[in-house]
Order: C-alpha cells, then sequence, then structure tokens
C-alpha cells in the first residue's frame, strides 16, 4: 500500500482500525525519508530510533484498547524554527548550530504530539526565515520535488518540500511574509496562514515578528490542513493577540458551508509584474471557477502601491531587535549577509517610521473591508514568478527581479487569512499556485473556499517513487 499517496484521514482511519500498525506506518515513512532525501534536503535532522520507538509504544497503548489520539501513529516534520523535544533548533543559523537539544516542544508540535503524532525530524529553512529560497550556511539549499534545479521557495521550503515528496503526511511551518503559502505554491501543496491571533504564539519571550507572523501546518490538501488546524486553534491568554473561536470543527464545516459565490480576482494587486506563464495557469484555473458558478469581478487594481518598502520597515526593526544581542558574537560575521544588512537598517528605522508603516496595514486592509462587502473572497496568484534555480537569480518573465514573490506578504500586514491551493503546472513542467484571500477572521470562509476550487481544479503530485 502507497501510504504517500492517500489523506491524513485514511491514514488515521488505516491506524485506529489496525489495518496497519504504528511501527509500520513510521517505518514507511522512515525509509522513503532516507531514500528520498539525500536529493531533496527537506530535512537536515532526523532521529529513525525515536520515532520507531514511540510509535511501538502507541501499538502497545492501541491493543491494550488505550485512547492514543486522532493521529496516533502518524510522523511528521518539524521546521528548523521551531522547538521540538530531543532536537537542536538551529534556525539556520552557526549562531545556534551547536546549541543544546530542545527540552520541550513548541504549541504546534506540543498539539500534534498529544493526538499522537510522532515528530521524526527537522526541516530546512532559510537562516532565521528570512528569505523566499530555502538555504543557509549550515545545512545548504533544499531543492524541488518537481525539479531538482529549483527552489521550493521558503521560509518552509523544507517542509513543504518534504510533504509533497512523500517523506512525511504533514510538516510544521510559518508565514510571516508568505512563508507557508510561497513554497506551498512551489512545490504543488496546499497551505493556509490563518488570521493573526488564530494559533497562539505561546512562549515564554516575545516572539519576532509578532504582528506578521502566523505558525501553521504544511499538507496535501486543504481538508487534511483543516484537520490540523482544528488541533492547534484555539484562544490562549499568554498570546494577547489570541483570537476566540466558534466550538465548530473547521475539516467537516467546510464540507457543509456554502462555497463561495462571488470572488474578485486581482491578476497582480495593482502594482506587480507577473510572469507570462504564472499569468496563464492562474488565468485558467479563474476561467475554470467560472465555468462551474462562482462569479468572478475582475479587478482592474487592488492597492495603490507595492508595500514592500512598508513591510521591509516592519521586519528590518523585527531582526534588530532579535540579533542585536548577537553583534558582539564572533560567529555574527558568519550570519547570512542578507540577515545583517536587515539588522543594521532595522537598527537605524525610528519609532515613527514604524508606526507609518503600521498605519499603511491599517489602510490595507480598509481596502479589503470594504472589498469584502461585495465579494466572499479575493483571488491572486500566490507568487509573481516560477521558482528560481537553486543557486540562481530570481526571474519574471526572463527578465531578472529583485523579489519573485510579491503577492503574499500584503496580506500578513492586513492579518488576513489566506491560502494557496495548486492552480496547475506551467509549460516548464512547475506547479503555480492560487492564493485565496478573506476577511480577518474569515478563516472558515477562506478554507472553505479553497477545498471547493481544490475539488475543481484538482491535486497534482510530483513524480518521485
Amino acid at each position: 500500500m502507497e501510504l504517500h499517496r492517500i489523506a491524513l484521514t485514511e491514514l488515521a482511519e488505516l491506524l485506529s482500525t489496525r489495518q496497519i500498525s504504528a511501527r509500520e506506518c513510521v517505518a514507511y515513512f522512515i525509509e522513503r525519508t532516507e531514500r528520498i532525501n539525500p536529493a531533496l534536503n527537506s530535512f537536515v535532522a532526523l532521529d529513525p530510533d525515536s520515532a520507531i520507538s514511540k510509535a511501538g509504544i502507541i501499538d502497545d497503548k492501541r491493543a491494550l484498547n488505550h485512547n492514543v489520539g486522532s493521529l496516533a501513529g502518524i510522523p511528521f516534520g518539524v521546521k528548523d524554527l521551531e522547538d521540538a523535544e530531543g532536537f537542536v533548533t538551529t534556525r539556520g543559523s552557526v549562531l545556534f548550530a551547536n546549541s543544546g537539544k530542545a527540552v520541550q516542544n513548541s504549541h504546534m508540535v506540543r498539539c500534534f504530539v498529544a493526538e499522537g503524532a510522532i515528530p521524526i525530524g527537522k526541516t530546512n529553512t532559510p537562516e532565521f526565515g528570512w528569505k523566499s529560497d530555502t538555504d543557509n550556511p549550515v545545512f545548504g539549499p533544499t531543492r524541488n520535488p518537481y525539479d531538482l534545479t529549483r527552489s521550493p521557495g521558503g521560509s518552509s521550503g523544507g517542509s513543504a518540500a518534504a510533504v509533497a515528496s512523500g517523506q512525511v503526511p504533514f510538516a510544521t511551518g510559518s508565514d510571516g511574509g508568505g512563508s507557508l503559502r510561497i513554497p506551498a505554491s512551489a512545490c504543488g501543496i496546499s497551505a493556509m496562514k490563518t488570521s493573526l491571533g488564530r494559533i497562539p504564539s505561546v512562549s515564554p519571550v516575545p516572539t519576532g515578528w509578532s504582528d506578521l507572523s502566523v505558525s501553521g501546518p504544511l499538507a496535501k490538501t486543504i481538508r487534511d490542513t483543516a484537520l490540523l488546524l482544528d488541533l492547534v486553534v484555539f484562544p490562549d491568554g499568554r498570546d494577547f493577540r489570541s483570537q476566540s473561536r466558534k466550538p465548530e470543527q473547521w475539516h467537516q464545516e467546510i464540507s457543509v458551508k456554502r462555497p463561495p459565490a462571488k470572488a474578485a480576482f486581482s491578476p497582480d494587486l495593482g502594482y506587480a509584474p507577473i510572469d507570462p506563464e504564472v499569468s496563464q495557469v492562474v488565468g485558467q484555473a479563474v476561467a475554470k471557477l467560472e465555468e462551474a458558478g462562482v462569479e468572478i469581478t475582475f479587478l482592474d487594481s487592488l492597492f495603490a502601491k507595492d508595500p514592500l518598502e512598508e513591510f521591509f520597515t516592519m521586519t528590518h526593526s523585527y531582526y534588530a531587535k532579535m540579533l542585536e544581542p548577537a553583534m558582539s558574537d564572533p560567529r555574527y560575521q558568519m550570519v547570512d549577509p542578507g540577515v545583517r544588512d536587515q539588522v543594521e537598517k532595522g537598527l537605524k528605522n525610528s519609532a515613527t517610521k514604524f508606526l507609518r508603516a503600521s498605519d499603511l496595514s491599517f489602510y490595507m486592509n480598509q481596502t479589503l473591508y470594504n472589498l469584502f462587502q461585495e465579494v466572499d473572497v479575493l483571488l491572486a496568484p500566490t507568487t509573481a514568478g516560477l521558482p528560481p534555480l537553486v543557486g540562481g537569480k530570481q526571474m519574471i518573465g526572463g527578465r531578472e527581479v529583485e523579489d519573485w514573490v510579491k503577492l503574499t506578504y500584503p496580506f500578513n500586514m492586513t492579518r488576513s487569512p489566506a491560502a494557496s491551493i495548486c492552480a496547475g503546472i506551467s509549460l516548464s513542467g512547475l506547479p503555480v499556485g492560487l492564493q485565496i484571500v478573506g476577511p480577518h477572521l474569515g478563516d472558515l470562509q477562506v478554507l472553505s473556499a479553497a477545498q471547493s476550487f481544490e475539488q475543481i481544479l484538482g491535486t497534482f503530485r510530483p513524480e518521485m517513487t
């Protein structure tokens, strides 16, 4: 049985009904990872012995009819920006590469482990998650399972490549400027950035990108994603941004909620140059949705300007706050020059400049609020270009650019829920993502739309045996 090809719900059912054991399940995915990972470099640390041991304990408990959790025996990967007990959290940096092993789990890992899921290793990330290409000085680059010469995007590129290639059924990630949606698009899978505060940020110290970043899982489909979100989305008083939610189960509600009747489509958000191959695939996908009965409003413009400068004002400040104490460490000179440049710029930012950037976020959200009085969701390409070559230049339409993404960070600034599903495959053989955005706290609305659209457009898998 090809376990890597079936849905998370089906895999959980096979385990709960003892058609397969937890040992068999974990061993299957570990064998697959050990065979595939050398070509992809999606995992940077593995502990197969511990995973098999934990699977054995689950089998023993299940034999005694003990409650072992809804994900018992299912292995997963953990992005190397968050803690998983027994693994070093390197953050892709020489500053942390030799740190001690984590003694506790992050919020998401803790929730998944409580349901019996088993972390088998850490997935690669750019240093401190700073860019849309997964490469760092400690572990090197991760490659795209559709084309090993291409990037899987970032910053959750290791997790996305691991899921898309079937090394694990799901993995954890985070999204501060598109870091779930970009690699999901690049690797042909699905992802959801929840509204800020839906998934609590539980940490003994303030988080790095507090007003931009959210954690989240990466899985093959939106239904699998919703199942995982149901386990990690709830209010927590330790995070004063956390949001309450209704007792509904999202993975069940998305199948019964009315699909969106009206959607707006912005091909470029009003400011971004788009690669012709991306435009073609996304345009064809939107036409299919229209044929399926979705009323599409085409937008000539949306935002008055590219908010990249203001976004960087915020991220530069966050990196300066986070890394200024490390500047006296001799190893700091080995940190990625792009990260050090952000720190230097952040140290020069004024509080007024930061607050003005935050004000632009407010006005952008007002634009979206007005739009969502007329339509259910907003559609746009997930990325402006195709995934770049590993170590290569970022390109759009055959021309070198500084930013091949450009379309995701506005919705971190507005705190909006935003999903990415695969719109189709480009002429170059690379997946292209369709981004689906909803109003703040309209997460179920976005999930429902994403599942409906995913069923219309279909799903795609790289040919990795």
